[in-house]
């Protein structure tokens, strides 16, 4: 909007068709040579130029009164670094002499420039560290709904043990629900674990892992009425995330549980294999629809997930009669993480 008295602000009003118009052309053909831009770059200008139009009018002053949070914030972000800048072009100029306008004009040019690399980084540190505080509050409230589901998936085992609730349709799709819900909120928690700074590679004793996931789902496997029997094993380790191995592995010998028949036995072995280690749970009476296939269990995209992110691989198969295996295969070696 012209003022009719900031030559340069006039500048700007009258040439702004004109510098959107040259904006959009230089976007197309950076497009056009390999190197597109996001979409949000095509409308950093018209706001560039609305806030250059205020800063010409009156540089240094307070958000008004009902001013958007999010305006609120900027503003007085480029107050803040309009302050530093001129305190440091006027410092640096002290005792400069007189120096050329295009040093001048340099040395602007890059005091803008670290002013919004600095106030970027400061946006984003500040959000980073306001996530982790709501990432540590959401993990403590999904391990506690986490410890109340496997609870609820125990009582509700030894109800049916005790014959307090039958077999029915909707008991079985009472406890199918809890189980999806816990497996929902172990994939949430890993998927907060993965994104946390990334994989944490460590040497890992993939039999002692699977030992203690065994003494961890040995009360549930019992109150099913199925029985895990660990066989010996050597020493198998390799290079990956001990807190990834630890979740995938437990989650591995609840989905064998939930696979298996009442009074099943689910033999476990776990053995290097080449460039890889692989934990075998082969179940000899698993559950089957009545078409005769296996069954969907909820935790299984869990113990997918957990495998990928080692590059690994997870495998259900049908064995002869009414059995089945369920083998989980990680390499011993860091790889990229399977898409």
């Amino acid at each position: 909007m012209p003022s009719g008295m900031d030559p340069l602000r006039d500048l700007l009003a009258r040439k702004r068709a004109e510098l959107q118009d040259r904006w959009e052309r230089q976007l197309l053909a950076a497009a056009e040579g390999g190197f597109p831009l996001d979409a949000g770059t095509a409308r950093l200008l018209p706001q560039l130029l609305h806030s250059t139009n205020a800063a010409l009018e009156r540089r240094f002053r307070r958000p008004r009164s009902g001013t958007r949070p999010v305006e609120a914030v900027a503003r007085r972000a480029a107050v803040q670094a309009s302050l530093l800048c001129d305190f440091i072009y006027d410092a640096a100029l002290e005792d400069a002499g007189s120096l050329p306008d295009d040093e001048k004009r340099r040395l602007g040019d890059a005091l803008a420039h670290a002013a919004v690399e600095v106030q970027v980084k400061s946006a984003l540190e500040a959000d980073l560290e306001g996530r982790r505080g709501a990432a540590d509050r959401f993990t403590r409230v999904s391990h506690a709904l986490h410890n109340s589901m496997t609870i609820a998936q125990l009582a509700m085992d030894l109800l049916r043990r005790r014959g307090e609730v039958k077999g029915t349709r909707a008991a079985d799709l009472l406890a199918d629900s809890i189980s999806r819900l816990r497996a929902g909120v172990e994939s949430t928690l890993l998927e907060e674990l993965l994104a946390d700074g990334g994989l944490r590679h460590c040497r890992v004793k993939l039999d002692r892992v699977l030992a203690e996931a065994s003494d961890a789902t040995a009360p549930e496997a019992q109150e099913r009425g199925v029985r895990l029997r660990l066989l010996p094993a050597g020493k198998v380790e390799l290079s990956g995330d001990a807190r990834v191995l630890r979740t995938g592995v437990r989650a591995l010998l609840r989905v064998a549980v939930d696979l298996s028949r009442r009074g099943a036995t689910i033999q476990i072995d776990c053995a290097r294999r080449r460039e890889a280690a692989r934990i075998a749970a082969v179940i000899d009476r698993c559950r089957r629809r009545p078409d005769g296939g296996l069954p969907s269990v909820g935790g299984l995209g869990l113990v997918r997930r957990a495998a990928r992110a080692q590059g690994g691989e997870v495998r259900l198969r049908a064995r002869f009669r009414e059995g089945c295996t369920l083998t989980f295969d990680v390499p011993v070696e860091p790889q990229a993480p399977l898409p």
